[in-house]
């Protein structure tokens, strides 16, 4: 019994010098020999030994590599499976941060994590599916949802940072129609004691009617986009509003 392959599979496999993380890498060797060793008959073990390392070496993976991956799963095959015991003092599960794989960067990080009991997996940071595979039409910036946004003063250099999970034109639009209907108050002493006094929906409203400003509404920016409420929050204060 040998390893059946379909007459259109072209050994395509992740290249060693993508850039993906090392052990994504190792992955691949040891799952094909994992697969030479609970398939191939012993007699035919040798041709498809043959096999993958052509296949791997035309992918431009090392000798080192292959040999490493090569033992590891026939180290695995020698050891007795262990078997499961449970464990009455259960131990807390280790925090997990995914890291974006940027060679010379994500192992220092990653070193530092493990010092400190935290697991990191990996993910790839830029492939080619992103940068090429666009299925779906840009959206407007008024149109989407879930965003991080800078308004800034005509008459100053404030700037107002805010968020929402609606789509920006509908929160500018509320921010323009508060701002509006502040300004058009009349200006006698007791209207602006009174504006000063009440407390007002957003800080820009707040600063156009206290320093009588005007935002400049058409160079709403979006600062960055994130669906989770409490992570836009977090992105504000880091901003620093």
């Amino acid at each position: 019994i040998n390893t059946y392959r379909k007459p259109t599979h072209t050994d395509q496999y992740l290249l060693w010098t993508s850039e993906h993380p090392t052990i994504h890498k190792m992955s691949v060797i040891r799952t094909l020999y994992h697969r030479a060793n609970i398939i191939t008959e012993e007699r035919d073990r040798k041709q498809e030994d043959k096999h993958i390392q052509h296949a791997l070496k035309t992918c431009r993976y090392p000798t080192w590599a292959i040999n490493k991956g090569k033992q590891q799963t026939t180290t695995e095959r020698k050891e007795q499976p262990k078997q499961r015991t449970r464990n009455p003092e259960r131990q807390e599960p280790k925090p997990v941060i995914t890291l974006p794989y940027i060679r010379g960067i994500t192992e220092k990080i990653r070193a530092t994590m493990k010092k400190h009991n935290i697991n990191t997996p990996t993910k790839p940071y830029t492939t080619v599916r992103n940068r090429l595979v666009h299925p779906k039409d840009k959206i407007p910036a008024g149109l989407k949802c879930g965003v991080i946004y800078e308004i800034p003063c005509k008459l100053c250099n404030k700037t107002y940072i805010g968020e929402t999970g609606r789509q920006l034109n509908t929160r500018t639009i509320e921010h323009r129609k508060e701002c509006e209907k502040e300004a058009s108050r009349k200006h006698t002493r007791a209207a602006k004691e009174e504006a000063e006094s009440t407390i007002k929906k957003s800080a820009v409203t707040d600063h156009c009617t206290r320093e009588n400003h005007v935002m400049d509404w058409d160079n709403t920016r979006i600062i960055n986009t994130e669906q989770q409420k409490y992570k836009r929050w977090v992105e504000i204060r880091r901003c620093g509003p």
